[in-house]
């Protein structure tokens, strides 16, 4: 199939999920919200979906009446919350974490939904910069890497894959000599 009509299908699914579930509206009384990542790059290849939530004063309170709120709704399958205000992993922004999981048309969904405080600034720059820039012709090469980065199983971010198709990597063989160099102890 055609990586970006698949792409395309797979984003009217996470719209229509979107829609059903009703989230986009229930969330839009607790801040600024933005859908993110691969929604918001036309890059989708699987059931992930980003959501960023900026309230300048998101407590960990506020962060567990919007995870209440959600089990509530009875919608979705599965729950995560982490709490990465005080010590957060590498790349991560600073703030709450709440992860959605369901089935819908036939299809594993992942919502990940981040609240914070402010955006986080440069990634958003870079993210914004990038969905500017591309051309189907590049959103085609980007999905050929995300596509054989997942049929391989690598735990790889799409972030990390959009970093280095800035940098001129235009191919998952040369992606995969670019993480191998970036990760020299990183053996399939």
């Amino acid at each position: 199939m055609n990586l970006l009509l698949e792409s395309k299908k797979i984003k009217r699914e996470a719209t229509s999920l979107l829609n059903k579930s009703d989230l986009l509206n229930y969330l839009q009384s607790y801040g600024q919200l933005s859908l993110r990542g691969s929604y918001f790059l036309d890059l989708m290849i699987d059931g992930d979906i980003d959501l960023l939530l900026i309230n300048k004063r998101v407590t960990k309170k506020l962060a567990l009446k919007i995870l209440k709120g959600l089990i509530e709704k009875n919608f979705f399958r599965g729950y995560l919350f982490y709490d990465f205000t005080k010590r957060r992993s590498s790349g991560l922004p600073l703030g709450y974490y709440i992860g959605l999981k369901t089935h819908f048309k036939k299809r594993k969904w992942k919502i990940d939904l981040w609240l914070c405080s402010k955006i986080i600034s440069k990634r958003e720059s870079f993210i914004n910069s990038l969905n500017k820039k591309l051309t189907n012709d590049d959103r085609k090469n980007i999905l050929a890497i995300k596509k054989e980065v997942k049929r391989r199983n690598l735990d790889i971010k799409s972030y990390i894959i959009y970093q280095a198709y800035i940098k001129g990597i235009t191919s998952f063989s040369a992606f995969w000599r670019f993480w191998q160099d970036k990760n020299k102890s990183f053996k399939i």
